[in-house]
This record gives C-alpha cells, structure tokens and sequence, in this order.
C-alpha cells in the first residue's frame, strides 16, 4: 500500500530524505508534484535494467519538457534528453549508503550535489533508451526564471571544493566515465513558459 508523509516547507531535500528514511524498498524514486512518470511500463524497464546490471546503481531514462496547454492537454516540447533530472532514475537504496542522503541544506540544486558525489564515488548507472519522465515548465516552477547561480549551482560546487580540500575526492584520479557524459546534456531552456 502506499502512504503520505506531509513535509511543509521543508524543501525537496529534505522531503525526499523522509521519503527515503521511511521506506524499506531496494528502488528508490522521486518525482516532483508537478511532473509525471512516462508511465508504469517505463518505470519496470528502468527496474528491468537495474536486474540485468547489477552492479548499477541507478537506471535512468530520458526526460521530455511538457506544458499544459490551453484545452488542458499535454503539448510535448523539444526533444527527449538525459541530464540530471531525479525524476528520471530508479536508484538502488545501496547508493544512499554509499554517497549520502540529498543536502537538506541546498534548497535548489540538490540534485547536482547528489549526482556530483555519485560521480566521485564511481557509482555506475545504466541509460535506458525510453522515456521515463513528463517535466512540466510552467510559471510557478520553483526553478522558473533563475540563472545557473540562482539554482544554487554555486553552493554545490562549492561542496565540491570542501570534498576536495579535505581529501574525501581526488579530482586528478582517473573516472570510468567523464562529467560531461555523467550527467548528460542540458536542455535548451527556450521552451520557458
């Protein structure tokens, strides 16, 4: 069965951390109130990939930007991609222990921090070629209108330098996979609503 846990006000971090705390589950989603899942049958192929590569930590399919449109139906934008979009993955609990919970306190950019540490820890994931995620755009997005350095971009990278500077990662060691591919393309946001 499933259950609600009301979080007011405390950020998406920290939400999805009591999400995670709560559950005893070996996958672990998150999606956004206002975005939708590409459907049940994509969630199971990202489960799928998880089964047929089990040193994975995470699965992740591709994102499409959507609005509402004026007769309430959905009006697809751009293209699919693969960037860092949390609603996109299936992650394995094992990651958590592995790279930490989300950064209660980044109110925006939680997710980069997440998969920066995911990067250096060398966790693995594989890319399903589906749609996973319906990114809705709309004006009352928590992200609407705010540059890179609004985002908090700024604060994660700098909990990258203090990973750094206390030897918890070694920028010169050599990756299985480089940031760029890690974390995907970023998407074009002319689609702005």
């Amino acid at each position: 069965g499933s259950r609600v846990l009301r979080t007011e006000g405390v950020g998406p971090a920290a939400a999805r951390n009591v999400a995670i705390r709560a559950t005893q589950s070996d996958f672990v989603c998150c999606l956004d109130a206002d975005d939708l899942f590409g459907s049940d049958a994509l969630l199971h192929r990202l489960a799928d990939a998880l089964h047929d590569a089990p040193d994975a930590g995470f699965a992740q399919g591709l994102t499409q930007n959507f609005k509402q449109g004026p007769d309430g139906q959905r009006v697809l934008l751009k293209s699919p991609y693969r960037f860092l979009n949390l609603g996109s993955m299936m992650l394995r609990r094992r990651v958590f222990d592995q790279v930490g919970l989300f950064e209660e306190s980044l109110r925006y950019c939680e997710d980069l921090d997440f998969l920066m540490r995911c990067w250096e820890h060398d966790v693995s994931r594989v890319l399903v070629p589906t749609l996973a995620l319906l990114y809705r755009r709309h004006a009352n997005q928590m992200t609407h209108g705010l540059s890179g350095a609004g985002h908090g971009t700024m604060r994660a990278y700098r909990r990258r330098i203090e990973r750094i500077r206390s030897g918890a990662y070694d920028p010169h060691r050599q990756r299985p996979v480089d940031w760029s591919a890690y974390v995907g393309i970023p998407v074009d946001v002319s689609d702005e609503v």
